[in-house]
């Protein structure tokens, strides 16, 4: 029986929790990705029927409340069902997400690294433009904006009631959660911190397939760096808050001056617009090479690091009394 109590604390940490025995795990090795992802698959399908549903029902000036609400709904179940398995795997939510309040130090260079990416991102679509109109003529290119009819426009941009809930507030918390510090725990321990960066950055990629890949990819890598790096999940949930509003912040500008104008002046003479693509396709391999440059400054020795969870375990639970651990393994509601 000691033989068997010792064996099973080798990977497992018993906590008293208001006069119960949980088990909880040292190590990510036996935690379910798929335990997960299945059931986000078969939620997020039952919400965009219901969505598609009210849409087809509703008037169109009711849409946007509508993909509002679905997409709230559908993060938050997703923030439901990850907390439901990492209880129901006993695996610790302190451990994930660490202790403290954020370093203002660590936030310099975390800070400029997202610059960098969010720059990044921002100048892609003018890089893939740019290499477009290298197997296109500009005519070819430039003429069908002319010919389009924007009348009956809607000049007032996209709202904000929309846009920042969902990708300054909901998906960061979220994303973050599961890919951070569920995947990139997981995989990490089991294929060391450089590979598990980088599987774990590619699935997140892979998720935002619409949103040209390869910043998606980097933004990945940097957050999956910077958890590792300082071992708390609020600091890529701030890099990848910040990330989204830079993004989406010009979306939020009202575009009344261009209608005014009219598109077919805005693209002519032809060469002014050719010549913008590639001062910003510039600026992308600036904002490109200088990120990953820094980047990879700010990685070395990574596979050195110690995974977040099994650093905050040993930190924030093995040696701490039993019986003064509190119920740590609820996140706060968001």
């Amino acid at each position: 029986m000691i033989h068997l109590v010792i064996l099973l604390n080798k990977y497992t940490h018993l906590i008293n929790i208001g006069g119960i025995h949980l088990f909880m795990e040292e190590t990510f090795k036996q935690a379910s990705i798929w335990s997960i992802v299945w059931r986000v698959i078969l939620t997020s399908l039952v919400v965009e029927l219901i969505s598609g549903i009210f849409l087809f029902i509703f008037p169109f000036q009711y849409s946007e409340i509508i993909s509002l609400t679905g997409s709230l709904t559908l993060y938050y179940l997703i923030y439901k069902i990850t907390l439901s398995q990492i209880d129901k795997q006993n695996i610790s939510s302190l451990a994930i997400t660490g202790r403290g309040h954020p370093d203002k130090k660590k936030l310099i260079p975390i800070g400029i690294l997202t610059l960098l990416i969010a720059g990044t991102g921002y100048f892609f679509i003018f890089f893939i433009l740019r290499i477009i109109i290298s197997f296109i003529s500009p005519d070819e290119f430039i003429t069908p904006f002319m010919n389009m009819n924007f009348e009956g426009l809607d000049s007032t941009g996209p709202s904000l009631l929309y846009y920042f809930p969902v990708a300054v507030i909901a998906a960061p918390i979220v994303e973050e959660i599961f890919f951070r510090g569920f995947v990139l725990n997981k995989w990490s321990e089991k294929y060391g911190n450089v590979k598990g960066v980088l599987f774990s950055s590619l699935l997140f990629m892979g998720i935002h397939i619409g949103s040209l890949l390869l910043p998606q990819l980097l933004m990945g890598i940097l957050c999956a760096v910077i958890y590792i790096k300082t071992k708390k999940i609020i600091y890529p949930i701030l890099v990848h808050s910040f990330y989204n509003f830079f993004i989406i912040l010009p979306t939020l500008i009202p575009n009344n001056a261009i209608l005014e104008r009219g598109y077919t002046e805005l693209f002519l003479p032809k060469q002014d617009i050719i010549n913008d693509i590639n001062i910003y396709a510039t600026l992308f391999v600036m904002f490109f090479l200088v990120a990953v440059i820094s980047l990879l400054f700010y990685s070395k020795k990574l596979n050195q690091e110690q995974t977040p969870y099994l650093y905050n375990f040993e930190k924030y639970i093995s040696k701490v009394p039993h019986e003064t651990i509190p119920d740590e393994r609820k996140f706060p509601e968001f």
